[in-house]
């Protein structure tokens, strides 16, 4: 019996390191490609980009300010994605904006995603964008 948890444990496990949005998306429809982000632990090496390419990932960004990779992969290959160790989330690679200020938050958009959405953002992205303007700042005043 505890051999046939097993699997199950390490399913729910990759599960947790999916965005919730990407998980959807894998259940709706395996075969399709999905733009995504593969945020790692560490900085990613050319080994682990080569692991990822292996599972079906087409890498077409490898980020140098945060431990992130951008891609597609096939939906149905994204549970072996975060599978490996080494792999810390999994992102949909989606197009962001901010709310106005009297806009309501639980409205479809017109490509049936969410607004609610918006409060999933990784963390990083927005870190990424104040990093990327003060690097730009610094240049400007030297």
């Amino acid at each position: 019996m505890f051999i046939l948890l097993i699997p199950l444990t390490v399913l729910a496990a990759q599960s947790d390191k999916i965005d919730p949005a990407l998980l959807g998306l894998i259940r709706e429809n395996p075969s399709s490609e999905v733009r995504i982000i593969v945020e790692l632990f560490e900085r990613p090496t050319n080994e682990q980009i080569e692991v990822l390419k292996g599972d079906g990932m087409n890498v077409t960004h490898v980020y140098k300010i945060i431990n992130a990779v951008a891609g597609t992969a096939p939906a149905g290959k994204i549970e072996r994605i975060a599978g490996h160790p080494w792999v810390k989330k999994v992102w949909l690679d989606r197009t962001v904006r901010a709310l106005e200020e009297n806009e309501p938050t639980n409205e479809t958009s017109e490509n049936g995603t969410s607004r609610e959405m918006v409060s999933e953002v990784p963390v990083f992205i927005p870190l990424l964008i104040v990093l990327l303007v003060a690097v730009a700042i610094l240049k400007i005043f030297r």
